[in-house]
């Protein structure tokens, strides 16, 4: 059931304003994802003005180039560059910078998303075969895919031809998918995954732990990796239940076959505990924060300069 309610005469004394109050109260309900009861206010109104803004901002934002790419580095557990992430950042000249949770909801919900997805997989593309001609190694490149995009008919084709014309190895992309992507649809993703996987390209479940059904999905789905989400990793170090989770889904996902990526690592303690736990890759602000292409650049130049022994100690320090 969504209900939207407006008071008199709190709200309003026209009965016509009313009922465009409740309106504007069930839109908000319907945007939730759970069907719920919202009294109206005009936190709700500003809240709906600003995502149309948004929306119409957003139409040329991409063309006028105010999107760009942020890269987060991975590094695994011999101290070695395993890659990076590739994140979206949007600059508006009239609204400033909008968090990637507002955008990319937005987009979706819009369908922008579509070609601001392609551009996405295409400049991370570029960015991985820039780095390997400049270093001489392969760095994975890792890329969000919304449902969106996914559920596409022609998904296949467009990585297809991104992997063409970027000249990327298949073999060094993955493509992150969070577990609310199967939680709302399940219909032709199986077949869409096997195609991309008989390419080489990689699949990642983000998020874990986050919704209802994770193992299920471990169970059907050829993930390569497991990402645990930033939720679980603040914990471990005041909980021992939350020492004993995270140990627990490291243990069970080296029995299935499949790389542990740990994000949101922001402390030396919570590295070392998950360096000892066998944790294979870890993301976070411990390592870096998210860079643009020159940073990321001079962060493989620096890093290669430290002893392999003493990076993340190098990099511990340069946080603090």
């Amino acid at each position: 059931m969504y209900a939207g309610i407006a008071t008199y005469p709190n709200d309003d004394y026209n009965l016509e304003d009313l009922i465009k109050k409740c309106d504007v109260a069930i839109y908000k309900d319907k945007s939730s994802e759970k069907k719920q009861v919202i009294f109206y206010n005009d936190r709700i109104s500003q809240e709906i003005a600003y995502q149309a803004e948004v929306s119409e901002q957003l139409v040329q934002a991409l063309e006028n180039k105010e999107i760009f790419l942020k890269y987060q580095p991975l590094i695994d557990i011999k101290s070695e560059i395993y890659g990076f992430e590739a994140l979206a950042r949007w600059s508006s000249p009239v609204l400033g910078d909008i968090s990637p949770d507002v955008f990319i909801s937005n987009a979706e919900e819009n369908y922008l998303i579509i070609p601001i997805g392609t551009w996405i997989l295409e400049e991370a593309c570029k960015m991985q075969v820039l780095m390997r001609e400049k270093f001489k190694k392969e760095f994975v490149i890792s890329v969000n895919v919304s449902l969106i995009q996914i559920l596409q008919n022609d998904y296949v084709d467009i990585v297809k031809r991104v992997i063409k014309e970027t000249d990327i190895n298949p073999d060094y992309l993955t493509l992150e998918l969070t577990e609310s992507i199967f939680i709302k649809s399940t219909i032709a993703l199986d077949g869409k995954i096997e195609e991309l996987h008989d390419l080489g390209i990689k699949f990642s479940m983000d998020d874990f732990g986050t919704g209802y059904a994770s193992l299920t999905y471990l169970r059907n789905i050829a993930f390569d990796n497991l990402k645990i989400d930033k939720s679980f990793i603040d914990g471990i170090l005041s909980a021992k239940k939350e020492n004993r989770i995270v140990a627990t889904i490291v243990s069970l996902v080296h029995n299935l076959d499949m790389k542990v990526i740990a994000e949101g690592v922001e402390h030396k303690s919570q590295y070392e505990y998950l360096r000892q736990i066998s944790t294979d890759v870890y993301q976070g602000y411990l390592m870096s924060k998210p860079l643009t292409l020159e940073e990321a650049i001079d962060f493989v130049e620096q890093f290669y300069k430290v002893a392999r022994s003493k990076r993340v100690d190098v990099l511990a320090s340069k946080k603090d």
